[in-house]
């Protein structure tokens, strides 16, 4: 059960840096 937690931990902040990296990724699609 612990070891679940933590991987939905990991999980939940792998997709908040994936949405991070892809706002910065159109900003610089936008800039060209």
């Amino acid at each position: 059960m612990r070891k679940r937690k933590e991987f939905c931990r990991i999980l939940h902040v792998g997709k908040a840096v994936a949405i991070i990296t892809l706002r910065d990724l159109t900003r610089c699609n936008d800039d060209l």
